[in-house]
C-alpha cells in the first residue's frame, strides 16, 4: 500500500513538474524510476535474495546468493544505464555501470580469495 501511495504522489509531483519545467522531465522520469525500483528491490528481491540459501543448505550455498545478487545487480546496472543513455545523460550511465562492475568485483573478492587458498594448499 505504501508503495502505491509514494506512486501515486510522485505521479503527481512529476506532472506538476511537467508543467514547470518540461525540459527536466526526462530526469525526474529518471529519479522516479529508480525510487520506485528501490522500493520494490528492498521490500521484495532483498528478502528473497537472503532467504535463498536457507531453502538448501548444501555446499555453495553461499556461491548461489552471491550469483542471484550479483546477476540482479547486474541486470539493474544496465537498465539503468539504457535508460540514461536514452535521455541524453550516457556518460553518467556508463560511470555508474562501471561503479557497479566494481562493486561486483569487490563481492567476489573474499571467495576468489578463499578459493585460491583452497587451491594453494593443493599444491605440493
Amino acid at each position: 500500500m505504501e508503495i502505491i501511495l509514494s506512486a501515486v504522489i510522485m505521479v503527481f509531483l512529476l506532472i506538476m513538474l511537467d508543467t514547470f519545467l518540461p525540459k527536466m522531465t526526462p530526469f525526474f522520469l529518471l529519479i522516479f524510476f529508480f525510487l520506485l525500483l528501490a522500493q520494490l528491490t528492498f521490500r521484495m528481491a532483498v528478502p528473497l535474495l537472503q532467504d535463498l540459501p536457507l531453502a538448501w543448505d548444501g555446499p555453495g550455498a553461499r556461491q548461489i546468493r552471491l550469483i542471484a545478487g550479483s546477476a540482479f545487480l547486474f541486470y539493474l546496472s544496465v537498465s539503468f544505464r539504457d535508460m540514461l543513455g536514452e535521455i541524453g545523460y550516457a556518460p553518467i550511465g556508463r560511470l555508474s555501470h562501471t561503479a557497479v562492475q566494481l562493486l561486483l568485483v569487490g563481492i567476489w573478492l573474499g571467495e576468489f580469495r578463499e578459493t585460491a587458498t583452497v587451491l594453494t594448499g593443493l599444491l605440493p
